[in-house]
């Protein structure tokens, strides 16, 4: 599916996009350019005023060398709002000395 829009930060780094279907993805940075955050929005169909709900989220913590070591990640209930099941994900990194 094409991008409808894109919006860009200062440092022309994509914050939002947002897609022919209203979905919206948009995304945080830290001080050194890492994403930090990112999340996923789309419109319910639910009731007359179809709205925008969060669907996803993820959160990046970085090492020392940018690398992601870290990321925590939740789908959503569009319905609800509430977290999908177990739907919390917790992923941890390791890298060798060469950063593998």
């Amino acid at each position: 599916m094409q991008a409808r829009t894109l919006d860009h930060d200062g440092f022309d780094r994509r914050v939002e996009t947002e897609d022919a279907e209203g979905n919206l993805s948009v995304t945080a940075y830290d001080e050194a350019g890492n994403t930090q955050r990112t999340q996923r929005w789309g419109p319910t169909g639910f009731g007359a005023t179809p709205v925008s709900v969060l669907l996803a989220q993820a959160d990046y913590t970085h090492d020392a060398l940018s690398r992601v070591n870290r990321s925590d990640a939740l789908w959503f209930n569009p319905r609800t709002q509430t977290p999908l099941g177990d739907g919390h994900v917790v992923t941890d990194r390791l890298y060798d000395l060469a950063s593998r």
